[in-house]
């Protein structure tokens, strides 16, 4: 049960990030001289969604990088384990 909680907090806990960048990054289209509040908010949606994009792009290869060499350690040792009889 205690699990369940932990997880269904650190779930919240992504959401409230996620929604909070929105707001944040949707506050441009209030400002004067911002044309319409459609135009405000597709824009302020376009760069968060860039932003967001270009984040990945760069974390990406050393998350993978990482990724696979966790499982290769893990995989690796129970292979070699395996073909050694032990």
């Amino acid at each position: 049960m205690n699990q369940l909680s932990e997880k269904i907090n650190k779930g919240l806990i992504t959401t409230g990030i996620i929604v909070a960048s929105t707001i944040a990054s949707a506050v441009p289209c209030l400002a004067d001289g911002a044309g319409t509040a459609d135009t405000g908010v597709t824009t302020a949606f376009s760069t968060a969604g860039s932003n967001t994009l270009a984040t990945v792009e760069a974390v990406a290869p050393y998350a993978i990088t990482i990724f696979v060499a966790i499982l290769g350690f893990r995989y690796g040792k129970k292979i070699f384990k395996l073909v050694a009889g032990g």
